[in-house]
């Protein structure tokens, strides 16, 4: 789109069609493109908790200091 619109000349009719179709698909691009971002953060961020939950390391709990209701994992390394 980008070479089309570099060899249409200005004072064609199509010109600013072509302006604005390159601004909406550089759009889609940025945003599709963070979403694969997040997509790839939200999957390691996964992939970390599955690692812990499956991990073989001995744990005990302890309540947490402001709300007794709560228990903390803690780990031991």
């Amino acid at each position: 789109m980008q070479e089309l619109l570099k060899y249409t000349p200005e004072n064609h009719s199509d010109y600013e069609n072509l302006q604005m179709a390159l601004e909406k698909m550089n759009s889609v691009v940025a945003l599709v493109n963070q979403s694969s971002r997040e997509a790839g953060n939200l999957q390691q961020i996964l992939d970390v908790e599955e690692s812990l939950v499956n991990a073989k390391v001995p744990y005990f709990t302890v309540p947490c200091p402001l709300s007794p209701s709560i228990a903390r994992l803690l780990v031991r390394y």
